[in-house]
């Protein structure tokens, strides 16, 4: 996750990643496009958005080349966005109506590189609302991240998270 407020992250910031040779981690993701048409693709997307509000957060940023051998980042080349309000609100209508409980922090910033072409940065927010799971058309999944990227929940982990949730809950009630 890029340690600055989404107001001060600039086309820059960007660049740093290629130039610095900044992997993914577990709290960043590369992806060089952003495809919500299909099914299969909508639930990539959300899958790998509940994965950041699972674990501790983080950013998704989309429009960026990876190298295939190396997974570093190579080329900002972005992704299509004719009208970044429309193309916010379809997003945001994706994540509303398809994970529960919904997400308490989740955050936008498109970045003009050129014409229509985009860095789009989708930030997730640690939750302390989570596990949140994916219920997309009869489709419900819990997951998770580490620092080799997104892996659905174990029974054990989701035991877990919602035993930790019930004591977050009692002890700030008490």
């Amino acid at each position: 996750m890029l340690s600055k407020k989404l107001s001060n992250i600039t086309l820059e910031d960007f660049h740093d990643f290629i130039k610095n040779e900044v992997g993914e981690s577990n709290t960043h993701e590369y992806k060089s496009e952003l495809n919500i048409t299909s099914e299969s693709d909508r639930k990539e997307f959300l899958a790998d958005i509940t994965s950041f509000a699972n674990a501790d957060g983080g950013d998704i940023i989309f429009g960026i080349k990876e190298d295939s051998k190396t997974n570093l980042p190579m080329e900002l080349i972005g992704i299509d966005i004719d009208n970044e309000d429309v193309f916010i609100r379809r997003i945001e209508s994706i994540l509303r109506d398809s994970i529960s409980p919904r997400l308490p922090q989740i955050d936008y910033l498109p970045i003009n590189i050129r014409d229509n072409k985009y860095i789009f940065l989708v930030r997730v927010g640690h939750s302390y609302l989570s596990p949140h799971r994916i219920d997309y058309k009869g489709w419900e999944k819990f997951y998770s991240r580490s620092s080799k990227g997104k892996y659905r929940m174990e029974i054990e982990e989701l035991r877990l998270a919602f035993t930790m949730q019930q004591t977050l809950e009692k002890n700030i009630y008490n």
